[in-house]
């Protein structure tokens, strides 16, 4: 049943979002008078639909997006010439200007159907000044007008993503994405996640019993770590919570890795020393006796600056360690082996924003630095910006977390009218609620939810144009970007699938983003996008006579050719992450 009803929700999403698109062109093609014989979700034979207007709305059996066909808009495709021959002789030697009423009084007898009710269809009193303007050609109607109908579908996904959004902040309260908790992406081949059976896919709740909150807090939960017998509890891809004893291994800022054991073993180094083979037993590390990987890490940091090599001792001989050149001192931390992602989640916050608007004297907030009108972003690596909920959850897991020597807490907020980014640390864990830590925080009022709602919106909005930026300022890393995170029809079925099993509100929400992504997507002046489209009528508007229509279509099927290619290679990539997804127990 869950299948079927994910199933479902797929098709209603996408068939939603096509709808909404396609009826703002219809729409406002209809209000400049534009003929438009056809309506169509879906590509490909017509399985059913009805007839209104002299319109056939048909829903048709591909449903790969949806189409108006306006006459002259495409004279390969919309029959413009035979309803233009048809429209002068059921209305001959009409006198111009003229009104859609003199039209009809002016009609030979008897009337053509299809003139009639298309004439029946427009405002009685209009003006039209030409033939080709009262008969409903889309190229004789004015730049303004065409504008306005090309852009009628980006305008009609703004306004449903504007509601739903607006709609869900007053309902339910904020969406916002969480990223509480960690998932084991990859295992490495012999490390010590993979020697204790530690399941990829699983997602990381605690270690030794203290919940980890975001990948710097795992990293340093761990720093320390090397050599001792860590509790890992985790849920997994089952749903099944299981606990996995990991020791993890000493890494030493990629000069070398080891492993604990009697003797130690060094067991990878990024330059093999000469006389070594792996793994090399090491009881002594620059003349000083070493038993573990606590009293290995001990040497190193004692170091008052960084070495240039290691004189390693063990049972097999001696051996050199060369260290790269480098400014800072080393930084030996303990390492499990295993490849950690955040999980991205999606909540609704119903309590306040990230918004600071006061804080404590005395508090830690205020000790940390934090001030009021700065807003939260990140704590502890963690993405903060939904709000409190996720603000005391990572308050409260890193509360549970004892004073050390290598604790740092660490909070990154935007400050001031230019939103400059800030860095503040703590060395003790914070208290377990915002009260406690020192912030209070602006409260989610009804407008307020409609301004986050709205700001929501707009960053969604402005996705497609900063990857546009991205892609001409730096390409390298944009294009990496776009590979991990861009996806396809594939890639968007299966999160529509997984949402819809979450609830309504999560659904929704999703539904929001996919409208505003199709809008914004649509404004781009790529051929065949709407975008261009206006591009090619603005230039006609200037030049003084339109496009030529049929190298317009050449071009506009060239831009089609091209986004199907770039489809089909995104579709790749998400067909090789489902699979692996699959094949990794996910």
């Amino acid at each position: 049943m869950s299948t079927l009803l994910g199933l479902l929700a797929v098709a209603l999403c996408f068939g939603f979002i096509i709808l909404v698109h396609e009826m703002g062109h219809f729409l406002t093609a209809r209000w400049a008078g534009v003929r438009c014989p056809q309506f169509a979700i879906g590509f490909g034979p017509r399985l059913g639909g009805f007839s209104w207007k002299g319109t056939d709305f048909a829903i048709r059996g591909l449903p790969f997006g949806g189409y108006v066909l306006m006459v002259g808009e495409d004279p390969a495709m919309d029959g413009g010439a035979s309803w233009q021959s048809r429209f002068a002789s059921a209305v001959p030697n009409l006198p111009l200007p003229a009104t859609p009423a003199q039209a009809l009084a002016h009609m030979a007898q008897p009337p053509d159907p299809d003139v009639k009710v298309f004439l029946e269809s427009l405002p009685p009193d209009r003006l039209h000044h030409t033939l080709g303007d009262l008969m409903g050609v889309f190229t004789e109607k004015s730049a303004w007008q065409k504008t306005v109908i090309l852009l009628g579908g980006v305008f009609m996904n703004l306004v449903s993503a504007t509601l739903l959004f607006v709609g869900l902040a007053l309902a339910v309260g904020l969406g916002g994405p969480r990223q509480l908790e960690l998932r084991v992406g990859k295992v490495m081949p012999d490390s010590p996640a993979a020697l204790s059976g530690l399941p990829v896919q699983s997602t990381l709740l605690s270690l030794d019993g203290a919940p980890t909150v975001g990948s710097e807090n795992f990293i340093d939960m761990m720093r320390s770590r090397a050599g001792e017998n860590v509790r890992v509890s985790v849920r997994t891809p089952a749903g099944e919570q299981k606990t996995f004893t990991v020791t993890p291994d000493l890494s030493v800022d990629g000069v070398a890795s080891f492993r604990a054991g009697k003797p130690l073993q060094m067991i990878s180094a990024a330059q093999v020393p000469g006389g070594a083979t792996m793994p090399f037993p090491v009881t002594r590390v620059n003349g000083q006796a070493v038993g573990s990987l606590a009293e290995l890490r001990s040497l190193i940091l004692g170091l008052k600056k960084r070495p240039d090599a290691f004189q390693l001792e063990g049972p097999s001989g001696k051996c050199e360690l060369k260290v790269p050149a480098g400014e800072e001192k080393l930084e030996p931390r303990g390492v499990m082996g295993a490849v950690l992602a955040p999980v991205d989640t999606l909540a609704f916050e119903r309590e306040a924003t990230s918004d600071v608007v006061a804080v404590a004297p005395g508090s830690q907030a205020e000790r940390m630095g934090i001030k009021a009108g700065d807003e939260l972003q990140f704590l502890q690596g963690v993405l903060v910006v939904g709000g409190k909920s996720a603000i005391e959850q990572v308050l409260a897991g890193m509360s549970q977390r004892p004073a050390s020597a290598n604790l740092k807490f660490e909070a990154v907020l935007s400050r001031g009218p230019q939103k400059e980014e800030v860095v503040l640390t703590s060395p003790q864990p914070p208290a377990a609620t915002a009260a406690a830590f020192g912030v209070e925080l602006q409260p989610l009022t009804t407008s307020v939810r409609v301004s986050k709602a709205l700001d929501t919106l707009g960053g969604y909005f402005s996705g497609p144009f900063q990857l546009i930026h991205g892609l001409i300022t730096n390409l390298t890393r944009t294009f990496g970007f776009a590979k991990e995170q861009v996806r396809g029809p594939l890639g968007i079925m299966q999160t529509i699938y997984e949402v819809s099993h979450r609830g309504l509100p999560e659904l929704l929400w999703l539904l929001g983003i996919l409208n505003t992504a199709v809008a914004a997507m649509n404004l781009l002046p790529i051929p065949a996008l709407d975008g261009a489209r206006c591009l090619f009528v603005w230039a006609g508007a200037l030049r003084g006579r339109i496009i030529n229509p049929d190298k317009e279509a050449r071009i506009h099927f060239a831009g089609i050719l091209v986004l199907l290619t770039l489809a089909l290679l995104v579709t790749y990539q998400d067909t090789s992450r489902l699979l692996g997804g699959m094949f990794s127990g996910r």
